[in-house]
């Protein structure tokens, strides 16, 4: 994420790039280890190795600095699928691979294993609620997201893998409800076999990507 601070249409210095990112890094870890009401501007600037002025300076208040990490673990909790994506497309050298790497990767992106980071980015969903500034930023940190995956397969749109009239945002808008509603059949003591779950879930996302019904 960008770092603020400096003057307007200049980069932040590197120390203070270094000091909004250790802000930010604890109180990341506060909420993931405690929830969004354990954090302190006193401990975490304490941890962050600096006064509790440079939260201010870079944050704004207590809430800014919760809302940023928030938008944070957000965005973290699905930076690995946009490089599997970005490095997987650089690869694929006609449509046929095109589509078999799309499958594979819809199995990994399903996969059990990723039940944290799904269930992350519905934590802070719910953290939105009544919080203006928090689900402002989750609404931009999620545009980017669907924008950046968009882009990756523009490419494969304009060699003619997928329709050209497929419109990829709304594609990965779609995309990104599914994976995060998978949450409905992790939660709870008993887990369902998410086998079946998958299965329609890739169905519908390659049946809008390629064009099939």
């Amino acid at each position: 994420m960008a770092a603020t601070g400096g003057k307007r249409g200049r980069p932040a210095p590197a120390r203070e790039e270094g000091t909004r990112a250790r802000l930010l890094e604890a109180a990341v870890r506060t909420i993931e280890e405690a929830g969004a009401d354990a954090v302190r501007v006193r401990d975490v600037a304490a941890a962050a190795g600096v006064t509790y002025a440079s939260l201010y300076h870079f944050f704004g208040d207590r809430e800014g600095l919760i809302a940023a990490a928030q938008a944070e673990r957000y965005e973290r909790s699905m930076l690995w699928v946009t490089d599997a994506f970005t490095e997987g497309v650089r690869r694929c050298r006609d449509q046929q691979e095109f589509r078999t790497f799309c499958r594979h990767t819809l199995n990994q992106v399903f996969d059990e294993g990723n039940a944290r980071n799904r269930m992350t980015r519905i934590n802070v969903l719910g953290a939105c609620q009544n919080k203006p500034v928090l689900a402002a930023r989750i609404a931009d940190a999620q545009a980017r997201i669907n924008a950046t995956l968009a882009e990756i397969f523009r490419g494969p749109q304009l060699r003619g893998w997928i329709p050209a009239e497929l419109d990829l945002i709304m594609l990965f808008g779609l995309y990104n409800g599914q994976l995060n509603g998978r949450v409905l059949i992790e939660v709870g003591p008993e887990r369902a076999d998410g086998r079946a779950w998958d299965r329609i879930a890739a169905r519908g996302v390659l049946a809008a990507l390629f064009g099939e019904e």
